[in-house]
């Protein structure tokens, strides 16, 4: 682990089962996909779900939260999160010609599980960076379990396979 990263870590029951339940359902209704909003004005329960659980472990000024649902078991190749709208807008040295951008990533990824089918393992893997260059090192696998949360340095590789 490079000096400075936490190991991955697990939260086991967060969530009651009607909580989940309820944020499940909001997701589903809310079309599912991508969303993003300001950590203190959460609408939607699985926002208010989200900040309150990010609000438990003392991130207090985490700004925005940027999150996915979705319902199907997918496969998810290996990435780190970034600040896409910023990274849209500066084209992140993409275009020929133009100045590498420094990526901005989050100081925590997190992964909540709500709703779990039998079949499911999930599992999500996290690569330690301890090979250089944010490449991959250690790996921690997390099983899929509904309730669970999975907070992890928002630098981190991280994978979903199927």
């Amino acid at each position: 682990m490079v000096a400075g990263l936490k190991p991955p870590v697990v939260y086991d029951n967060v969530f009651n089962a009607r909580a989940l339940g309820l944020c499940h359902d909001a997701a589903v209704a809310g079309g599912l996909g991508h969303a993003c909003f300001a950590a203190d004005a959460p609408k939607a329960p699985i926002e208010h779900a989200l900040s309150s659980f990010l609000a438990e472990l003392g991130d207090a000024e985490y700004g925005h939260v940027e999150y996915w649902a979705r319902q199907e078991w997918k496969h998810i190749e290996a990435h780190a999160d970034v600040d896409e709208a910023l990274c849209a807008a500066t084209g992140c040295g993409d275009q020929p010609g133009a100045l590498p951008r420094t990526l901005v990533y989050p100081e925590h990824g997190h992964v909540l599980y709500l709703s779990v089918g039998p079949k499911v393992r999930g599992p999500t893997c996290v690569w330690d960076a301890s090979a250089g260059g944010g490449g991959f090192g250690a790996l921690t696998t997390v099983p899929a379990v509904a309730g669970r949360v999975l907070r992890f340095d928002g630098t981190l590789q991280h994978a979903v396979p199927r």
